[in-house]
């Protein structure tokens, strides 16, 4: 996870159901009040970090980082 495009923190993650299935993660955060942007990517279990480049789904997958900017009263 990363805020206003600060360092990037580790999210708690849920269990695994099984290799296929995505995670449910949990960051706690003391969020101030202003706009924000958080950021999120993946990491495979051989410590793999997923890459900021975009691709499209076909034919290996997509990649990207996804992020969501919000406000915060």
């Amino acid at each position: 996870m990363q805020v206003d495009d600060g360092p990037w923190q580790p999210a708690r993650l849920a269990p695994q159901d099984n290799i296929d299935t995505w995670r449910q993660w949990l960051f706690r955060w003391n969020a101030t009040p202003g706009t924000h942007k958080l950021t999120v990517r993946a990491t495979d279990s051989t410590g793999q970090v997923q890459t900021a480049d975009q691709a499209p789904p076909r034919p290996n997958g997509s990649s990207g980082l996804h992020n969501t900017v919000f406000m915060v009263q």
